[in-house]
């Protein structure tokens, strides 16, 4: 039942945190860089600065492993340094017409 309020919570919150997609057994990558914010529009996006290059931008589809601190207190972790989880997928958008291949991410912390 708490799942569910929260799955129903998330729904009515604004821009999409969850989408109905299986567990993917896409193999987890790591990036580190300096955190540059939660970009808002139809989902959420963690955006990352590496050291190595351009903003990096990762879908967030789920707030667990970490993400929900990031979602909820932006400000907290600006300029900061984080590790983030994230994987390749598939995912379908309904906004975008379909399916997009695109970097979810899976867990994030400050280090």
């Amino acid at each position: 039942m708490k799942t569910l309020s929260l799955l129903l919570g998330l729904l009515l919150a604004g821009p999409s945190l969850v989408l109905a997609e299986k567990p993917s057994a896409a193999p987890t990558n790591v990036s580190t860089g300096v955190f540059a914010g939660i970009e808002q529009g139809d989902y959420f996006y963690l955006k990352l600065k590496p050291s190595s290059g351009e903003e990096e931008s990762f879908m967030i589809l789920d707030d667990g492993n970490g993400l929900k601190a990031f979602v909820d207190k932006p400000k907290k972790f600006m300029g900061k340094k984080i590790r983030v989880e994230w994987q390749e997928r598939e995912v379908e958008i309904p906004e975008a017409g379909g399916k997009i291949q695109t970097k979810v991410a899976v867990g994030a912390k400050k280090l």
